[in-house]
């Protein structure tokens, strides 16, 4: 990959990247080997935006047939994803970074056949919009949001899987969104507390669209404390995900999956360097 200035206000970014994959399950066995290309053109009206168009493909490994499939955990063969994004970002004076993006993702199709077999064949498309938001509300309130507008569907199916054509891939939300917000603590050197949420849109159970997940808003709690013992960055964090203890189907599927219950994390980590 290489960067190149053409003056102050454009570059170009152009790069080629290589992949090889080789399988090899009882009878099923598959090599693929593929040189894809990413290229991106970037303007910069002003030092504090950036506008940009890319186009970039890679090759995807092929997904794994679900529990309950009559060809369950076979890899399937890899084949190639195509992206064109257009996206903008702008760094606002009081230090939040606001990114916005237009995309449009194209991926093999796998799917669960008539007879239960999972096979690849046409493609899943995934056109959307994201907006982002990342920085500093006051010298001690900091946040992240985001939110993403989707319109994922199957096209170019054939034989029995035309009824798929125009149809969501099971699990694929139109909506999601999260807010995240950490403070750092003024009367305590080193400690922040933190609080996110985190909402997913309703999502098919099938690629059928037979039966709907409901959306759903996960919300999480946490702490950081961070200070130097014997010259060395100490880092403690405590994180409690899900902390309602909602109880949610995370996906659907052959055989629904339930959501995780609370769950509480405890890290510790030293910075050597």
């Amino acid at each position: 990959m290489d960067r190149v200035t053409l003056d102050p206000q454009w570059q170009v970014i152009a790069g080629l990247r290589h992949s090889k994959y080789e399988s090899n399950q009882d009878v099923t066995r598959y090599e693929a080997s593929e040189t894809t290309p990413m290229v991106a053109l970037v303007y910069k009206p002003l030092d504090s935006v950036s506008l940009y168009a890319s186009y970039s493909e890679g090759l995807e490994e092929g997904e794994a047939a679900p529990t309950g499939s009559e060809n369950e955990a076979e890899r399937l063969n890899p084949g190639i994803s195509k992206q064109y994004e257009l996206g903008a970002h702008w760094l606002m004076p009081t230090g939040t970074l606001v990114s916005a993006a237009v995309c449009d993702i194209e991926s093999p199709g796998y799917y669960t056949d008539a007879a239960n077999y999972y096979v690849a064949g046409g493609h899943k498309r995934y056109s959307g919009v994201e907006l982002s938001l990342q920085g500093k509300l006051t010298e001690q309130l900091s946040w992240l949001a985001s939110t993403q507008w989707l319109d994922p569907r199957f096209e170019d199916m054939e034989g029995d899987a035309t009824a798929l054509n125009g149809k969501l891939p099971e699990n694929a939300a139109r909506r999601t969104g999260s807010l995240f917000l950490s403070y750092d603590l003024s009367s305590v050197a080193g400690l922040s507390i933190n609080r996110g949420a985190y909402y997913t849109g309703r999502r098919p159970v099938n690629d059928l669209n037979q039966a709907w997940l409901d959306d759903v808003t996960i919300f999480s709690v946490g702490g950081r404390y961070v200070t130097k013992l014997y010259g060395k960055k100490n880092i403690w964090q405590i994180n409690v995900d899900n902390v309602t203890d909602k109880e949610y189907w995370a996906a659907g599927g052959t055989r629904l999956a339930a959501g995780s219950p609370r769950i509480v994390r405890l890290n510790y980590k030293v910075e050597l360097y």
